[in-house]
């Protein structure tokens, strides 16, 4: 699974649309969209709001970002 793969999960099942999810998180739709789609990395910043908003630890996003990119490689 790659972090756009949990991204999408976690906020499908939190029951929020993508445009809640990001007005929520503080960043534009299209960000999330980009997340999901690889396009975009999780960064600390994001993956600290995505803790706030959705109770998965940063860490959790981090490493899903890591490992996305050690598979790129």
């Amino acid at each position: 699974m790659t972090v756009g793969e949990f991204s999408m999960k976690t906020i499908f099942y939190s029951g929020m649309s993508q445009k809640e999810a990001a007005e929520k998180i503080g960043i534009a739709p299209p960000c999330i969209n980009d997340i999901i789609k690889g396009k975009r990395k999780v960064n600390i910043d994001v993956a600290k709001k995505l803790e706030k908003v959705f109770g998965v630890p940063a860490i959790v996003w981090a490493t899903w970002q890591t490992v996305d990119e050690l598979n790129k490689n």
